[in-house]
């Protein structure tokens, strides 16, 4: 399994557990990640 799909299923668990304060802060982080590795994504 790529990292790529073990990220993106992670976000996905991550969103349907999000609980009110903690989904904040994740959507930042999650935002943060996505632009740091979608180039590496695109490129593999």
């Amino acid at each position: 399994m790529s990292f790529s799909s073990c990220f993106f299923r992670w976000i996905a668990w991550r969103l349907i557990r999000a609980e009110p304060i903690s989904d904040i802060v994740f959507a930042v982080t999650a935002g943060i990640l996505f632009m740091a590795f979608t180039p590496k994504l695109l490129s593999e």
